[in-house]
């Protein structure tokens, strides 16, 4: 069972964990420190994201792998349906022989069948 605890003047709320170690959620942390702004950071998120031509290279190559991998996959779903389709006339197919090796030489016909 987590316990609260006031800290720092009654401003920050801490928690105690099941072993009763103090946690400070993150959120609590933002409410009264607010949030933190590190310019470094930002400019280094910045030059990562700057593609190379070896990565637009890579980039290109794998929306082309991309391309060819749907195209494959939408044939198979093709044949699939096709292949689908196939298995229900055979089976229909497999229904009318054995209904008619029901209805065999071995049955007596009445004279209202024909």
């Amino acid at each position: 069972m987590a316990q609260r605890h006031r800290i720092l003047a009654r401003v920050l709320s801490i928690t105690s964990d099941e072993k009763g170690r103090p946690a400070v959620d993150t959120s609590e942390l933002l409410r009264v420190f607010g949030m933190i702004y590190n310019d470094t950071f930002q400019e280094s998120v910045n030059d990562s994201q700057v593609l190379t031509p070896k990565d637009r290279e890579e980039t290109g190559l794998l929306t082309a792998e991309i391309a060819r991998l749907t195209a494959i996959v939408e044939r198979q779903e093709r044949e699939l349906g096709s292949v689908k389709d196939e298995i229900s006339w055979l089976c229909a197919r497999v229904e009318a022989a054995e209904q008619r090796m029901l209805a065999g030489p071995g049955t007596k016909k009445k004279w209202w069948w024909r």
